[in-house]
């Protein structure tokens, strides 16, 4: 189950507070039954218990989680604009030879407006898909932990004009 990050200024939803202190109670119990299991002998070797450091791993999970859902995001999103583009490209030629075809006699002006709305349609939807890929790479950008800064942008951009040009 995906943990959607709240906005800094905001706590997070109740649900997804219970669900981590679900996750933190279980790793307690499983740490301290290693415990005993280790102090009986059962367990050989060394075991070290970090019984106390159950929100690190749960905080691990939950950005690493985020990080996951957001670059399957992207990937199906990037995966259905490269289809949209072979779509488009088939139903302009489609169009293209409608066209000839009209201009031949051959077929009506029903199918070239038929085949120039297919090809809208077509293109809408491909606009559509770019604007999703561009929010689920904003979102992966985020949940990388980025940020944008524009003064900070602002300072780098004149510390590299002060260095005569270098990089």
């Amino acid at each position: 189950k995906a943990v959607a990050r709240a906005p800094s200024n905001e706590l997070p939803a109740a649900e997804v507070v219970e669900q981590l202190y679900r996750d933190m109670l279980l790793i307690r119990r499983f740490e301290e039954r290693a415990g005993q299991m280790y102090g009986m002998g059962l367990i050989g070797g060394f075991c070290h218990l970090y019984i106390g450091q159950e929100a690190v791993v749960v905080g691990m999970q939950t950005a690493f989680r985020e990080v996951r859902d957001a670059l399957f995001s992207f990937e199906a999103a990037h995966d259905r604009v490269h289809a949209l583009r072979e779509q488009v490209a088939a139903i302009t030629e489609t169009a293209e030879l409608a066209e000839m075809r009209y201009e031949a006699g051959a077929t009506d002006l029903l199918t070239v407006l038929d085949a120039r709305r297919a090809l809208l349609d077509a293109e809408l939807a491909l606009s559509e898909a770019l604007q999703r890929r561009l929010t689920a790479s904003a979102t992966l950008f985020k949940t990388l932990g980025g940020g944008w800064n524009p003064e900070a942008a602002a300072g780098l951009a004149g510390q590299k004009e002060g260095e005569g040009g270098r990089n």
